[in-house]
């Protein structure tokens, strides 16, 4: 064997070495990628989860005035003798008191479910 055939061995040898490191750079390269845009997506929809979280909790003062208001007409139409009245706005009042504590639960589960991830 010449000296040029084995140099060219040689190299050969070298760079079936060097190919292998090649494709598995390629390959962290690419999971890396899609790593990223998987956790920057998850976070994204994460702050959408906390926002619809808040967004609940806030509706439970509505829910609460709608109670409060409610009941103050239910007690009216007791005192007017309004049975049908009485009977509606305490319908409604149940209603919004039901909803209250709904909201409040969908908003800590949201919050715990995500603050798991």
């Amino acid at each position: 064997m010449t000296n040029k055939e084995k140099a060219l061995k040689l190299i050969n040898e070298y760079l079936a070495k060097q190919e292998p490191q090649k494709i598995e750079l390629a390959l962290i390269d690419d999971i890396e990628k899609i790593l990223d845009k998987a956790n920057s997506e998850r976070r994204r929809l994460q702050n959408q989860a906390l926002k619809i979280a808040e967004d609940f909790n806030n509706l439970q003062s509505d829910y609460a005035i709608a109670f409060r208001k409610s009941k103050e007409a239910e007690n009216k139409a007791k005192e007017l003798g309004a049975d049908d009245l009485r009977k509606l706005f305490g319908n409604r009042g149940d209603e919004a008191k039901d909803y209250q504590n709904e909201v409040g639960k969908a908003a800590n589960k949201i919050k715990s479910i995500i603050n798991s991830i």
